[in-house]
């Protein structure tokens, strides 16, 4: 009688390959020198999240949609979820 053989397959994908939901953003070099941060903008525009490398300016979603957990921000390195809530975001 063979013993049958446990064969687990490894998913080597990033966590950015993974996720197909259009509202989680993955987010590289978060805050770091030259890099990429996410601010909360209060304007005549509206409220919204924005992303900005210095360069270029993107709005992502919007400061409500955000709230209710609708749109996410994670590392693109870890796939951690970044903690924009807290004080990791400026008002511009």
């Amino acid at each position: 009688m063979r013993k049958k053989e446990n064969t687990v397959h490894k998913d080597n994908r990033s966590p950015r390959e993974k996720d197909d939901n259009p509202n989680h953003h993955y987010i590289a070099n978060y805050q770091e020198i030259g890099g990429i941060r996410l601010y909360k903008v209060h304007n005549k525009a509206g409220d919204y999240i924005e992303l900005d490398n210095y360069i270029v300016s993107v709005k992502k979603c919007s400061l409500a949609d955000a709230e209710k957990g609708k749109c996410k921000f994670y590392r693109s390195e870890s796939g951690k979820e970044i903690p924009w809530k807290k004080n990791s975001m400026r008002r511009k």
